[in-house]
């Protein structure tokens, strides 16, 4: 069911839903699974590797330093140097190259997952009954719902590329949280209140943007693309040039571009404050690592090669923590994103094809309209208004009238396009609505209006059978 007629403002659109992270994350799960199921494998052994490589070499010079602090002779030193050295070195081949495999394989991998999701949201366009993609708030689902499939990342692509990143960050945090706490718990709290705090932040700035700027940008995109196909293409220039539009559609374009503009504007302050907030709370962090190791070189007697290693965590620790709450804040966007994509792929709507009956077989059909009326939506006054008109087998008819005078209308009455408001239109006595539509739409032939052959006239041939 509608839950309403009213169109208002993008935001208040009833058509659209709100299906959460958790639900989302299973959703895209369930769609990589579905198109590329190793694509999952990849995601894991690039999560290890990336996380394993951001410490790595703090690991290696704690060791190294520890070797030449033992005092050894020389010719042992360099052996266990050497030893180490191919060591490290072929671990880290090994990891660079699981990082590179999984960073060549995932990507386009997750580009065929969102170009079957966009063959998902065409069928979902094909299957909609056509009267209902004429309306407002169904094209703003619509133009949502192709704005969440659009681009690599943003929408259902945007989780899959964000939830790679949220593994791998997640999986470091986890590593390094231990060693951490062993240094200073304290070091710990402060980290994570630091990162939380900017993080917040982050995560409003988002939810801003979206409200703010993206969701408000889907009608002037609509309006843009409208004022960009009459004005560029050559199919209306010669009435722009009759009755010299020009001017006015040039006003009109320039309004819909600074609409846009000030919007974009208001994305770029916000990012720009986001970005100023972080290289502080990073400058924070970063001081406060080595306060705490300097500390502890006087009170715990931490040796040079700790140090090293300590350090190496900690800002791998609070690097990850930062990336996990920052990508947290990307992943519920773009889950926000994939929100609009399930709102029109799931649109809850009648099923007007249930306990439908077959078309007779007969050797003509006779076309009947019975008080007839049609009003579209947020219209306030009927296109059509009481038609009552029988079309007999073998009889050829000409509608004929003024702009607005309900021809076309009558035409998309006639082929079930549209329902009526008011009234039924009946094939040999039986309402069309009984019928299955694709079964209907076989027995016609349209030929729609085009103004550049037909003129004002509306003109339609149906099957040999009907007339």
């Amino acid at each position: 069911m509608w839950l309403e007629d009213e169109y208002k403002e993008s935001k208040d659109n009833p058509l659209h839903k709100e299906f959460g992270i958790w639900s989302n994350t299973r959703y895209i799960m369930g769609k990589m699974l579905k198109y590329k199921p190793d694509v999952v494998a990849l995601v894991l052994l690039g999560m290890v590797c990336s996380s394993v490589l951001s410490y790595f070499w703090g690991i290696f010079s704690k060791y190294v330093i520890d070797i030449i602090q033992m005092g050894l002779q020389e010719k042992e030193a360099m052996e266990r140097l050497v030893k180490l050295i191919f060591a490290a070195g072929f671990i880290a081949c090994l990891l660079n190259i699981g990082s590179v495999l999984s960073d060549c394989l995932v990507w386009y991998r997750f580009i065929y997952v969102r170009m079957h999701m966009i063959t998902e949201r065409i069928a979902r366009v094909l299957s909609l009954k056509y009267e209902l993609i004429e309306r407002p708030d169904v094209l703003d689902v619509a133009r949502r719902a192709a704005q969440a499939t659009g681009s690599n990342m943003n929408g259902v692509e945007g989780m899959m590329r964000y939830m790679q990143q949220l593994l791998t960050s997640l999986f470091t945090v986890v590593v390094t949280f231990v060693a951490v706490m062993v240094l200073d718990f304290r070091l710990i709290l402060a980290l994570i209140v630091l990162c939380v705090i900017q993080f917040l932040y982050y995560r409003k700035i988002v939810e801003k943007d979206k409200k703010e700027v993206w969701d408000e940008l889907s009608d002037s995109w609509r309006k843009t693309d409208y004022m960009e196909r009459v004005t560029q293409y050559c199919d209306h220039a010669k009435e722009i040039r009759l009755f010299n539009l020009s001017e006015f559609l040039s006003k009109k374009q320039e309004e819909t571009y600074l609409d846009k503009e000030e919007k974009m504007d208001l994305h770029h302050e916000l990012w720009f404050k986001n970005s100023f907030v972080t290289q502080i709370a990073n400058v924070v962090i970063k001081a406060l690592i080595y306060a705490v190791l300097f500390f502890a070189v006087f009170t715990k007697d931490l040796s040079v090669g700790n140090f090293t290693l300590f350090l190496s965590l900690s800002i791998a620790f609070s690097q990850a923590l930062i990336n996990l709450l920052q990508r947290f804040g990307d992943y519920k966007k773009a889950s926000l994103e994939t929100d609009d994509f399930r709102s029109f792929i799931e649109l809850d709507i009648d099923d007007d094809e249930k306990d439908c009956i077959d078309i007779p077989k007969a050797d003509t059909y006779e076309i009947e309209f019975k008080n007839v009326s049609y009003k579209y939506a947020k219209a306030e006054t009927y296109a059509l208004k009481d038609l009552n008109l029988k079309i007999h087998p073998g009889e050829k008819l000409a509608v004929v009238g003024l702009n607005g005078a309900g021809k076309t209308t009558m035409i998309k009455l006639l082929l079930r396009l549209y329902d009526p408001t008011e009234g039924v239109v009946t094939l040999n006595g039986t309402d069309i609505r009984k019928y299955r539509r694709e079964d209907y739409y076989k027995l016609f032939a349209p030929v729609f209006q085009n103004v550049e052959i037909f003129g004002e006239f509306e003109i339609f041939s149906v099957n040999r059978n009907l007339l």
